[in-house]
């Protein structure tokens, strides 16, 4: 069925339901990059504590390790509150997208 087929309401309830899906899956993929950075530093962070405990605490590294973990924390902390913040969006959506099909009403 092509466009010139189609009534104005089945048009638009299509428009609308490519918009929900295109915010979702906008969501989908902010939550994964952000999901692929947190993993990238927590294994950042295994590798460096794996360093630290070869080293003295007195050593310079040891202390630069330190403070590249304390911004590495910091940013896990911010980075937990997106997350979590995504998650809720992206269940927000998908409901939002399923409650248009449910009540959907081509006739």
């Amino acid at each position: 069925m092509n466009a010139q087929h189609m009534s104005p309401a089945l048009q638009q309830a299509l428009q609308q339901v490519v918009s929900l899906r295109g915010r979702l899956s906008q969501t989908k993929d902010e939550l994964m990059q952000l999901e692929q950075r947190n993993n990238t530093i927590t294994k950042d962070q295994t590798r460096i504590r794996e360093n630290m405990r070869r080293l003295s605490q007195n050593a310079p590294l040891f202390n630069r390790y330190v403070t590249k973990l304390d911004r590495q924390e910091t940013e896990l902390e911010q980075m937990l509150g997106e997350i979590e913040t995504l998650q809720t969006k992206e269940t927000q959506q998908k409901r939002a997208l399923d409650t248009f099909l449910m009540e959907l009403d081509l006739e």
